[in-house]
């Protein structure tokens, strides 16, 4: 054999195994019950054959690697320990109208730290779940870290999170319903590790009275959507890995939105959020001890129209019913 019939040859083995590696990778993403996969091929003797269509049926797929949650957890940690390692730890959180007000974790940092950065990123990839939906409160919740962050001095954090907010608002366009591209877990984890990262390194981190509230307020209605949903697994006696339909999402589409109106619903309830926690943060509400009348005016009224839009939502939502405020004697019955 030539030395360039060899390369040749050797070329296309190299071709042939780059795009069945693609070809399989694009196949395990597809979530559907029916899967068909094309291998195109160079002209060689095999490939009439090769190019007529596999399908999958229901019980191949079941063969197919699936995601275990320990491992993918185990990555996670590893990954989260990775900003740990370099400094990145919640040293202390300032708690306001208490003495001490500053609580030190001190060796207890590392792993709550870590606690919190796999926390917030399976928070978001738990509520994507809908067209737009993570893209839309990520680049909400990136944008008001940044604002925060700035605001606080912490260059470095700002810019991160400003260059997050513009990631998913160019992708955006292409993710929204109809979605033509969907993030999938590589991105809705990779969103949520950098949310947490930004809101350590920009908030938590600076001596600022209510540091441990902003990335509480920010990231509420992911925070609130994963606690309802776990809770309502465990209280099933379902694993809480498992999928169900209990999202807030799901459940503003059973009353009757539509997938647009539900994330429209969950984007306002961010964007209300988000103006509440930069409201604590820019009104000179208190200071030196004396608290002025007109900014804490404004910032009650935003805690109110917050609080508002919460209940609203979460009565549309039917999380809490008027028979279950009853109950707690919030309502009383008619009569």
């Amino acid at each position: 054999m030539q030395p360039r019939e060899h390369s040749v040859r050797k070329q296309i083995k190299i071709k042939v195994m780059l795009m069945l590696l693609l070809r399989l990778l694009r196949l395990l993403q597809m979530q559907k019950q029916k899967l068909t996969l094309w291998l195109r091929l160079p002209p060689l003797k095999l490939k009439p054959l090769l190019l007529k269509p596999l399908p999958l049926k229901p019980p191949l797929l079941k063969l197919l690697p699936q995601k275990p949650p320990l491992p993918k957890l185990l990555g996670q940690i590893a990954c989260a320990a990775i900003p740990v390692a370099t400094g990145m730890t919640i040293d202390s959180i300032t708690i306001p109208l208490i003495e001490p007000s500053t609580v030190s974790f001190g060796v207890l940092a590392y792993p709550l730290t870590i606690i919190f950065i796999v926390a917030v990123a399976n928070v978001v990839n738990l509520a994507d779940g809908m067209d737009g939906l993570a893209a839309g409160v990520c680049g909400i919740s990136a944008l008001t870290f940044a604002i925060l962050a700035l605001s606080l001095g912490r260059i470095s954090a700002g810019v991160m999170a400003a260059a997050v907010a513009g990631a998913c608002l160019g992708f955006l366009p292409w993710n929204f319903n109809p979605a033509k591209v969907f993030m999938g877990d590589s991105g809705a984890l990779v969103l949520g590790f950098l949310l947490a990262c930004v809101s350590i390194q920009g908030v938590m981190k600076t001596a600022a009275a209510l540091s441990l509230v902003f990335p509480l307020v920010v990231l509420l209605v992911p925070i609130l959507d994963t606690s309802f949903v776990i809770l309502k697994r465990l209280k099933s006696g379902q694993s809480i890995a498992s999928a169900d339909k209990n999202h807030f999402h799901h459940r503003l589409l059973r009353v009757g939105y539509t997938q647009r109106q539900a994330v429209g619903l969950l984007y306002a309830w961010s964007a209300v959020l988000a103006a509440f926690a930069l409201a604590i943060r820019l009104f000179p509400y208190r200071t030196e001890g004396t608290w002025n009348l007109w900014p804490t005016i404004g910032l009650t009224l935003f805690g109110l129209i917050a609080l508002f839009v919460t209940y609203y939502v979460v009565v549309a939502l039917e999380i809490i019913k008027y028979g279950h405020l009853r109950r707690i004697g919030l309502l009383r019955r008619s009569t």
